[in-house]
């Protein structure tokens, strides 16, 4: 792709409303072999200091992305996202391309995705 083709898209939204959903079906989708695709959870979550941990791992990933981006590469970014974040981040360009999705759920299948993990999580703790 041409480096002024290439974008960033961050898909974000509440927790259990379909992003890692969404980002998997793009991830599967074999017309986006070249998209560098990152969730913002891949690596772990610290139990310890989220809210710093989150805001350091969107930078990393931003600044990876806007490398990417003017050698031609487009960059989707999962994960809960605030976009000022993102544009007040030192690593932001105006002359990137960024773009956000925001996945929205109803509340009652919120309420059943979050059901579904903890029943998972339960399920899992009980075969240990």
């Amino acid at each position: 792709m041409q480096p002024d083709k290439a974008f960033i898209l961050f898909i974000t939204g509440t927790s259990a409303v379909g992003k890692t959903t969404l980002y998997e079906s793009l991830r599967a989708d074999t017309s986006l072999s070249t998209v560098a695709f990152h969730d913002i959870d891949e690596n772990g979550v610290p139990e310890i200091g989220r809210g710093p941990w989150r805001v350091y791992r969107v930078e990393e990933l931003l600044y990876e992305a806007v490398k990417r981006q003017t050698s031609g590469q487009t960059t989707i970014i999962c994960g809960i996202t605030k976009p000022s974040e993102v544009l007040e981040s030192p690593y932001f360009e105006q002359k990137a391309r960024i773009n956000f999705m925001l996945v929205e759920a109803s509340m009652e299948l919120i309420r059943e995705r979050f059901a579904a993990r903890v029943s998972e999580k339960t399920q899992k703790r009980c075969l240990r």
